[in-house]
């Protein structure tokens, strides 16, 4: 009977914390605490569509920012971007430009309530695209270099230099990773 209470208490917990999102042109309002599953158009099992061009955005509570943690990223490298802005739309800063093949985990986190995604992908070739969890947390990580800066060394974090290069992943030692690409 343990193990029924149990299993009951799972289904619930993760039917009503945990949401799924596709990539499309709508704003997500989440509440805080939780974790939704974020996908590319394809969702989980399939590729993205030829010319997509999708603006989706994921807003927090006031006093709560986001944290997004991107597995298996796979998007044509010449053609096709997913775009990450620490705000509630395109205007916001960027925080990185993704394409091509990044194996993950890859974590950002918003300064604020609010991450906005945008992709495009071209006329011609399709991949997988991503997969991610998106956290609503109750304090923000601090301010977060975007993946377009000058190769330079920065201090994203308390008591944390980071010493950037041309390539590999730099862990910065507050929960966020970057993978850097020239």
């Amino acid at each position: 009977m343990k193990n029924f209470y149990t299993l009951v208490f799972c289904v619930l917990f993760f039917t009503f914390k945990s949401q799924t999102y596709l990539m499309d042109n709508t704003t997500v309002n989440l509440t805080c605490p939780s974790t939704s599953l974020f996908y590319d158009s394809g969702n989980s099992g399939g590729n993205y569509s030829n010319s997509e061009n999708f603006t989706k955005t994921f807003t927090a509570p006031a006093g709560s920012c986001l944290s997004i943690t991107l597995q298996n990223i796979n998007i044509e490298g010449c053609c096709d971007d997913l775009n990450i802005y620490d705000g509630p739309n395109t205007a916001s800063p960027l925080i990185v430009n993704l394409n091509g093949n990044i194996p993950g985990p890859v974590t950002y986190a918003s300064t604020g309530t609010s991450l906005t995604f945008n992709f495009t992908s071209d006329f011609s070739v399709v991949r997988p695209g991503w997969e991610a969890t998106i956290t609503c947390v109750p304090s923000c990580s601090g301010p977060q270099v975007p993946g377009t800066a000058a190769l330079t060394s920065t201090n994203n974090c308390a008591s944390t230099t980071v010493n950037l290069s041309t390539s590999g992943v730099t862990p910065l030692g507050c929960g966020v990773t970057y993978i850097w690409q020239s």
